[in-house]
């Protein structure tokens, strides 16, 4: 697998594929942007900052984004957006939101975090990033709202409907789409910050702020993985972010490598965990030099199979066709 470089001048926060059309969709501060042809140029479909953006494998033609006026919904592959604001939804600089996330079993049920001080440490209104963050779902695709507890932030659901979060340093599911919630496990990374559920094996994976990355199999925490296996990495890796490819379960991992030689990239596993390859800043790429390394993001398009990350200040990248 080769990664190809997009684009610099874009450096959105968050990604998604439209799995209907295949358009890419890059959220961040000088707003939402479109690509249907593969990330080779994009337009503009919404201004000002969006914190994050989203889609559904089982809901083609959808994408939900978060703005500073709310939450958005598109029916058209992310060509333009309405808002969805309604019954329920909270007012005033509690309505700012931050994170949205869509349950592929039942695209009405709705997941979205606000957090006003995220919002205005962005705006410039704060000197702190992170605050005060509640979470609201919706189980009629918007019309209605509900004050959610007992998780602190939403990351993941699997299409069996169960709901996959984190609160504190546990990790906590609902298989009732958010009513009730029941912890599985706790872990000791430093808390989380990136998680992906694997529908191949119904594995959970999760990164910690102290860059681990674990996996956890019917509630059973496993070792920390063995990065050190991998024939062309010497030494250990901080991950920043995982993602599971829909179709066939692999899974990628993308951090900073602790090594002289590697500053980062992008780590596969074909089988579980228990061997990797480091398929980015290789000699047969020839981007030793150039690769996303700082990769912040990772989506998978689950029509074309091609892997989209964000390399830090290096801009958008994409996985080559073989």
């Amino acid at each position: 697998m080769r990664i190809a470089y997009v684009c610099a001048c874009l450096l959105p926060d968050r990604l998604a594929v439209e799995p209907g059309s295949g358009a890419l969709l890059a959220a961040g501060e000088k707003g939402l942007w479109r690509s249907t042809d593969g990330g080779k140029s994009f337009t503009c479909v919404m201004e000002g900052l969006v914190t994050s953006v989203t889609t559904c494998l089982t809901k083609p033609g959808y994408a939900w984004a978060t703005t500073v006026d709310g939450l958005y919904r598109s029916t058209d592959g992310g060509a333009t957006f309405v808002n969805l604001n309604s019954n329920g939804y909270p007012a005033g600089e509690k309505a700012y939101p931050a994170q949205v996330t869509v349950s592929p079993a039942d695209p009405d049920t709705i997941f979205v975090a606000t957090d006003y001080q995220t919002w205005a440490y962005a705006l410039g209104k704060a000197t702190k990033f992170a605050g005060d963050c509640s979470y609201y779902y919706s189980h009629d695709g918007g019309a209605t709202w509900t004050a959610m507890s007992d998780c602190d932030r939403v990351c993941t659901a699997a299409k069996n409907g169960t709901v996959y979060g984190f609160k504190g340093y546990k990790i906590v599911k609902s298989a009732d789409a958010g009513l009730t919630w029941e912890a599985i496990c706790t872990i000791s990374n430093g808390g989380l910050v990136d998680m992906a559920y694997c529908e191949a094996d119904g594995s959970l994976w999760t990164v910690g702020t102290t860059g681990i990355v674990t996996r956890i199999v019917n509630g059973e925490l496993s070792a920390s993985l063995p990065f050190g296996n991998c024939d062309v990495l010497i030494g250990s890796v901080e991950a920043k972010s995982i993602a599971c490819d829909p179709v066939s379960g692999a899974v990628y991992v993308a951090g900073i490598f602790r090594t002289e030689t590697e500053k980062g990239g992008i780590l596969r596993s074909t089988d579980c965990g228990k061997t990797w390859a480091l398929i980015t800043r290789t000699t047969e790429n020839n981007v030793a030099n150039e690769g996303p390394y700082g990769t912040s993001f990772l989506r998978v398009n689950p029509n074309t199979r091609e892997l989209f990350t964000i390399g830090s200040c290096r801009g958008l990248w994409k996985t080559k066709p073989q």
